[in-house]
């Protein structure tokens, strides 16, 4: 940031606090999406870990909508090839006779039933419809996101100048640290983003330490 601070606009856009409220939100569905994810992967692998035989990625669509229709092992055992293939993914997508005939072999190999499967698929069921409202989030929060990046010509200015920086995270940059003309110097601005350090010299010691007051979520931006 420091070496492209110059890149970053002054601005006293009302827009900004709303980004700031959006690129956060953004992030923390971010974090709960991984949580959900995670939390999914480890309760398949108590009952139905098979499943991540055939999907190891579970946030595909695939996957999601395949676990909603059939979350227990013995419904899959019970239901046609065919009848799997068939579901809808989307108007235009199923999820075909590949995946399906996968997962029909891999649950033909299980010799064990759970006695809570019931309840296991349950808790199945209801993680998929998090995972999904999260998604779901993250989507809206994207779409209006862009919507500032195409209002906001300094979004567009930092994504172009910062390396490495696309359209998402200058939006980020942008809403955490707002006017740059409040930073009187480059060391300043790095010291509010936390990538700076402050003086600590003593006599004949020379030393630094790292700033307390800082902007985290610049931070992690940068």
């Amino acid at each position: 940031i420091q070496h492209h601070a110059q890149a970053i606009q002054s601005s006293s856009d009302p827009r900004l606090g709303k980004l700031r409220a959006l690129t956060r939100q953004y992030r923390t569905t971010k974090r709960d999406l991984t949580r959900a994810l995670n939390r999914l992967e480890k309760h398949l692998l108590g009952y139905f870990p098979d499943f991540l035989q055939v999907f190891d990625n579970l946030q595909t669509l695939t996957a999601r909508t395949l676990l909603a229709h059939y979350p227990a092992p013995s419904k899959i055992a019970r239901t046609r090839e065919t009848t799997i293939a068939k579901l809808k993914l989307s108007d235009k997508r199923s999820v075909g006779p590949k995946a399906a005939a996968k997962l029909k072999a891999q649950v033909a190999s299980i010799t064990y039933l759970d006695p809570l499967e019931a309840e296991m698929s349950t808790v199945t069921q209801t993680i998929i419809a998090q995972i999904n409202l999260f998604l779901e989030q993250i989507d809206t929060l994207l779409a209006q996101i862009q919507s500032f990046a195409e209002q906001m010509p300094q979004i567009k200015q930092v994504a172009e100048n910062v390396p490495g920086a696309g359209p998402l995270t200058a939006a980020e940059l942008i809403a955490e640290i707002g006017d740059i003309h409040r930073f009187a110097t480059r060391d300043k601005l790095s010291l509010y983003c936390g990538i700076g350090c402050l003086d600590h010299s003593s006599g004949k010691s020379i030393s630094a330490r790292k700033p307390i007051r800082i902007n985290h979520n610049a931070k992690i931006l940068s």
